[in-house]
């Protein structure tokens, strides 16, 4: 059966400390099944970016990330750990306060409890919209 991740919402917080820093929060969540098994994960993360202005309608950074994530597994795990990532992405201006923003995010936690133990290294593809406030 297909893995069904139509219940992905990810919703990302930052406040520019200067014109190319920000500081910020993540908060993910991911519901999956596979015919009668479900997992699900929830995550808070931290993280810090620098920007790399330009005098385009594109601008291009990197960031570092750091937090939690609660993993349930059926009735086989249930487990919180830290995590520790890098991202980086493109903003693209559409407006004066909104971007289109495709980024790359790699996080990595480790699971150590009961029978489980096992390092998990994340890709995800991220598209979304900004609005500066």
């Amino acid at each position: 059966e297909i893995l069904n991740l139509g219940n992905h919402r990810p919703v990302t917080m930052n406040y520019f400390v200067t014109d190319a820093v920000s500081i910020g929060a993540n908060v993910n969540g991911l519901l999956m099944s596979t015919g009668d098994t479900n997992a699900g994960t929830a995550s808070i993360e931290g993280q810090l970016r620098y920007h790399f202005m330009t005098d385009g309608d594109v601008v291009p950074y990197i960031g570092v990330h750091g937090g939690v994530i609660m993993i349930e597994l059926a009735d086989e795990l249930s487990t919180t750990v830290g995590t520790l990532g890098a991202h980086g992405g493109f903003k693209f201006f559409i407006s004066e306060r909104t971007t289109v923003d495709l980024q790359g995010r790699y996080t990595r936690y480790e699971i150590g409890e009961d029978d489980v133990d096992a390092a998990i290294d994340e890709l995800k593809m991220i598209a979304g919209i900004n609005y500066k406030f």
